[in-house]
């Protein structure tokens, strides 16, 4: 698909070919929320889909709060949330994302019975925290990395 921009052209990606752009109003139908800070895409045929959701931080607050305790704090919301799916987490790991510290974890779930393998990176620029999430189908994670490190390695800030 080539380069797409989130954010009003804050973050930059480059998407495979085989991804479409979400609409707000799907993705905000998606996560039941009504939240417009929100960008995501999908490629249906390999199930795969990505997120980026941000949000501005309180400069005290952004000063205060690590990517580390951000990360968590995400975690202990999807472990509330995906329980009766079988939440389970997995590994945490410190990353580089668009040239900036980042920290995330791993973990997996069963929603209507479906196994599927996630992660979540947080990261900042300036005030602004971002949150990114990846989702797939257990049965094709492996074969679905390589196309979600290249997305990872083509985020770009402007």
């Amino acid at each position: 698909m080539g380069k797409t921009y989130i954010d009003d052209g804050q973050l930059a990606i480059e998407l495979p070919d085989g991804f479409a752009v979400l609409t707000l109003e799907k993705l905000q139908a998606l996560y039941g929320m009504d939240y417009s800070e929100m960008w995501g895409a999908r490629d249906e045929s390999r199930h795969i889909a990505i997120t980026v959701i941000w949000k501005d931080a309180a400069a005290l607050l952004a000063k205060l709060a690590s990517e580390e305790s951000l990360a968590k704090r995400v975690e202990k919301a999807l472990s509330k949330s995906y329980r009766a799916s079988g939440h389970r987490c997995g590994e945490y790991f410190a990353a580089c994302i668009a040239g900036k510290d980042a920290r995330g974890f791993r973990y997996s779930y069963e929603p209507e019975g479906i196994p599927q393998e996630c992660e979540v990176v947080v990261f900042r620029n300036g005030g602004r925290c971002y949150t990114l999430y990846y989702y797939t189908r257990t049965e094709v994670a492996q074969a679905n990395r390589p196309a979600y490190d290249a997305m990872l390695a083509s985020l770009a800030l402007s």
